[in-house]
């Protein structure tokens, strides 16, 4: 039979050991595949630096950086970039049919990392996938794309239209897929080297709209779908913040702590 003392140093230990298992969410995904889909806030810092292997650090699952730089929700004017936008890789997904994205993904126009990206997607069994995460916005909105289209909800030229196309097309071919959306992320501009204004503010002029509209089209088609809504706008990043997330060029584009701020975010929402 334990004594005393003993039995005090398991009571601590167990203590501990509990502690650890509510701070969720370390590694409590271990053994799942999450693909994550998005713009360059995801694409253009690559492994190990990248949102996605932070992902992976902080719950154990195996995390797919298939992300493109530059691309949109919608439908994209341009030839080279529209293959890649979500909409389009919504229904390339679904068939296993990359012949639009291999017949550009070499064009000058785009990332260097193309390649490596579009390669990594078309090797995912996604009959094997548990989790897929879709975050876009930002080039939508610099771009002044429209938020809806009343005459036709799956209008891929529309924000909300092709995020409902995106979903709906994905669900359709693989309906064991969780689908998490994804906010987009707190943005500023730079003006002669200093700040000039931010997402909170800034009215894009083509669309009248801005970026928080976004943000709320990403949590009203996941009310619509029932599906679960990672805000990565909301995360303690702002205007007295930024320079601790992001470089002192770049606004839109996170350092390596607004990257793993934005990956603790997600990992805490994902279950």
């Amino acid at each position: 039979m334990a004594n005393v003392a003993q039995l005090d140093f398991t009571i601590t230990e167990m203590n501990s050991y509990l502690r650890k298992l509510s701070v969720l969410p370390e590694h409590s995904l271990a053994g799942k595949k999450i693909v994550n889909l998005g713009d360059s806030i995801f694409g253009l810092a690559r492994a190990p630096e990248d949102i996605s292997t932070s992902l992976s650090k902080f719950t154990g699952a195996t995390v797919y950086n298939c992300a493109f730089g530059g691309t949109h929700m919608t439908n994209h004017p341009s030839a080279a970039f529209n293959p890649f936008c979500m909409c389009n890789l919504a229904t390339a997904i679904a068939t296993g049919n990359f012949s639009a994205q291999d017949a550009q993904v070499n064009d000058s126009a785009l990332q260097s990392y193309y390649p490596e990206a579009l390669n990594l997607l078309k090797s995912i069994n996604f009959s094997s996938v548990d989790i897929v995460t879709i975050a876009f916005g930002s080039n939508d909105f610099t771009n002044g794309d429209k938020l809806s289209n009343a005459q036709n909800l799956y209008d891929k030229d529309s924000f909300e239209g092709a995020l409902r196309f995106s979903i709906e097309t994905i669900l359709t071919a693989f309906p064991h897929l969780k689908i998490y959306l994804c906010t987009p992320t707190y943005r500023f501009w730079i003006t002669n080297g200093t700040f000039a204004y931010d997402s909170d503010t800034y009215v894009n002029t083509s669309s009248n709209l801005k970026l928080p509209d976004f943000v709320e089209s990403v949590k009203k088609i996941g009310t619509e779908y029932h599906l679960p809504v990672i805000d990565n706008y909301n995360v303690g990043i702002n205007k007295f913040t930024r320079s601790t997330y992001f470089s002192a060029n770049d606004g839109t584009h996170h350092n390596a702590a607004g990257r793993e701020l934005i990956a603790r975010n997600m990992a805490n929402k994902l279950f």
